[in-house]
């Protein structure tokens, strides 16, 4: 081969070997990558589909995450007088609680506060009913974080507790459910109430001399009163409605919660507004034998009546069995003279009642019916045992509790046998806890009869020492018809029974929420009362 030649073929193989050892640039190479990762891609496809198959069909598990712990929530922090950061402060607990008449005439006649307010709560909307209709969401309770926003991340759990430590009471046991609009109207109620005062105040229901508001003003201002009845302060719808309004204006300008507004209008002999339609007695009711639709339709036109001229509360029905001829208070004002009758149509009178946005008291506990003594007059005391007292007498007020009836009034009648202190029910712990609260499971408000006027209580007690003595019985609300003097009386020794430990703050403070629940129920914390017939 010529020379030139020669060196032109040697030249043109360099080119080519060049050529195949450039990198990227042979199909051979490309092909057995692609190879490689669909070999992958089938390993990886048959190891799913055997964990599939050892876990018996369905979404295959995947291993939890070892959660990352996350930094402490900052709490909020009960302090002494040091102040924040002070040694020795604890967190607070998660939804901590905070520590805590029949008036009928008789014939013929025409240093510091114990107890410690829960913290302000955010009022609910307008727009919430007591029923958790429509509320908006509830504020977070305190020692607690508001829910975090959209996009944000959720807290990590708490750390664990020191060694030897007791469980954490925001995390012991099962977690506390958020309150309702009801229960924060309650709260921001409770703290309001900032002076022994103005809580032993919410405990009274006072009567007036006059047919005016401004003769009721001393009662209402300067006692803090919870709640006024009407005796025989007007005869009108007319005069009734003006006086509850003018009576409203005067609780804003004390700067008084607002309070009940209370009478009796069971129908019958015993109805104090006059010019409107009376629809007879319950004994002549019962004796037609109706049905509970007619019963609850009954309640729901005094309710509709009441409503109208701006009460939230009627001391009735009365459950009263009327089982004595020679009883010379009950009498027709009963329903009957069979439990089972009484307690049909009184349950339903209640749903009436209450579901035309008039709270309902049920009287007179555990039962006047088989008395020949008016407790106006005297104090009567019988010999019921409990055994009797469960086959008769409390037939009807089991039913009315079964029905959540708003209150109970009690009776001022000594019962030997159940409680030989010789105190009346209204006076005697094992009457209205032991029996009322503890055997029928009544969570209510509980009611005196007229402590103020009745001589069962006037010949028998002062004025102070009644007060306090039905308080630590458990009765939730005093009804004082007498003059403003022994208003006054009985206000302050309350206060200091208070201040001196007689009365437990506990019980002050389940006194004072079963008041304020009653007028968050009906409409007189800022949440309208729910409406509704109630009736069949």
């Amino acid at each position: 081969m010529p020379q030139e030649r020669r060196v032109q073929a040697q030249a043109e193989l360099g080119d080519r070997y060049q050529a195949r050892s450039s990198p990227g640039t042979s199909p051979w190479l490309v092909l057995g990558i692609v190879t490689l990762a669909l070999s992958l891609v089938a390993v990886g496809a048959m190891v799913v589909f055997r964990s599939l198959q050892s876990d018996g069909g369905g979404v295959a598990r995947l291993p939890e995450a070892t959660p990352t712990p996350a930094r402490p929530t900052p709490g909020v922090f009960t302090v002494g007088k040091q102040g924040p950061g002070a040694e020795g402060a604890t967190p607070a607990t998660s939804g901590e609680a905070p520590p805590g008449p029949g008036l009928n005439p008789p014939p013929g006649a025409g240093s510091g506060p114990v107890f410690s307010p829960a913290a302000p709560v955010v009022q609910p909307s307008s727009s919430a009913t007591a029923t958790g209709q429509g509320p908006a969401p509830p504020a977070s309770p305190a020692g607690t974080e508001p829910p975090p926003a959209s996009g944000q991340a959720t807290p990590g759990p708490a750390p664990a507790p020191a060694a030897g430590a007791g469980p954490s009471p925001s995390t012991a046991g099962s977690p506390v459910p958020p309150s309702s609009p009801l229960d924060q109207s309650v709260d921001a109620a409770l703290s309001r109430l900032k002076t022994d005062e103005d809580r032993v105040g919410q405990l009274l229901l006072l009567a007036w001399i006059g047919n005016s508001a401004e003769a009721a003003r001393p009662a209402l201002k300067d006692l803090r009163a919870g709640g006024i009845v009407f005796v025989q302060n007007a005869s009108t719808g007319a005069e009734a409605r003006a006086i509850n309004q003018q009576l409203k204006q005067i609780a804003r300008d004390a700067d008084l919660i607002e309070p009940l507004i209370t009478i009796d209008h069971e129908g019958g002999n015993v109805q104090r507004i006059r010019d409107v339609r009376n629809e007879g007695s319950n004994w002549e009711f019962g004796q037609r034998n109706p049905t509970d639709a007619e019963a609850c339709q009954r309640g729901l036109a005094h309710a509709q009546v009441l409503k109208s001229f701006e009460f939230s509360m009627n001391l009735a029905p009365v459950l009263d069995v009327n089982n004595n001829p020679a009883n010379p208070v009950i009498g027709r004002r009963s329903y009957g003279d069979d439990p089972r009758l009484v307690a049909r149509l009184g349950a339903a009178y209640i749903r009436g009642l209450q579901g035309g946005g008039v709270a309902a008291v049920g009287k007179h506990f555990p039962g006047h019916g088989n008395t020949s003594v008016d407790s106006h007059l005297g104090l009567p005391s019988l010999p019921q045992t409990i055994e009797d007292l469960d086959r008769v007498e409390l037939v009807p007020f089991k039913a009315a509790i079964d029905v959540d009836v708003a209150g109970i009034m009690s009776a001022h009648i000594v019962f030997p046998s159940f409680d030989p202190s010789g105190d009346p029910a209204t006076l005697s712990e094992s009457v209205m806890t032991g029996l009322l609260r503890e055997r029928l499971g009544f969570k209510g408000l509980a009611v005196s009869d007229d402590m103020g006027a009745m001589r069962a209580i006037t010949d028998n007690y002062g004025p102070g020492e009644a007060a306090v003595k039905a308080v630590q019985a458990g009765v939730d609300l005093l009804i004082l018809s007498s003059d403003l003097a022994r208003q006054q009386q009985a206000r302050d020794e309350l206060v200091a029974a208070v201040r001196d430990g007689r009365i437990k703050p506990e019980r002050l403070e389940q006194a004072l929420r079963n008041v304020l629940t009653v007028k968050a129920r009906f409409g007189l914390l800022g949440t309208p009362a729910p409406m509704s017939s109630g009736c069949p």
